[in-house]
């Protein structure tokens, strides 16, 4: 009896160990994938993270050239404003405006006085009355 107990023993054991090599074995390859498939997913997370900073960037690229752009009309458009002021500058030097006209009158003591005229109204007042102080001066000296 002794020895049937030592061979069933020695049978168990040996099963025993058998299994322990396949769950062993099994376990190494379930560490192995479980790693590789953390190397996945972290490579996964890094290529999404990838993408999203390479849109970021494209998304800033575009926006930096719109800008970079804009100045580039905004220089281009200042000088047709400035060119336009000039042209307008010159028309007003050549036909000087009612509103910007100033008229000079002589007073019998030797002072001038200047005005500004506002509108055409103001303006014909003015002259009536500059017209109306020649003729008494004409008239003083007659």
């Amino acid at each position: 009896m002794t020895n049937m107990k030592l061979l069933e023993l020695r049978a168990i054991r040996a099963k025993l160990e058998e299994e322990t090599k396949t769950l062993e074995q099994k376990q190494k390859n379930l560490e192995d994938n479980v790693t590789l498939l953390e190397e996945r997913v972290s490579i996964e997370a890094l290529e999404k993270n990838h993408k999203e900073l390479e849109n970021t960037v494209c998304k800033l690229e575009t926006q930096k050239a719109e800008l970079e752009s804009k100045l580039a009309k905004e220089p281009a458009e200042e000088k047709k404003a400035l060119e336009q002021k000039k042209t307008v500058n010159k028309n007003k030097k050549m036909k000087p405006s009612l509103k910007t006209k100033g008229h000079d009158e002589q007073v019998d003591s030797g002072l001038t006085i200047s005005t500004v005229v506002d509108s055409p109204i103001e303006e014909q007042k003015l002259v009536k009355n500059s017209n109306k102080l020649s003729n008494k001066k004409k008239r003083r000296f007659f």
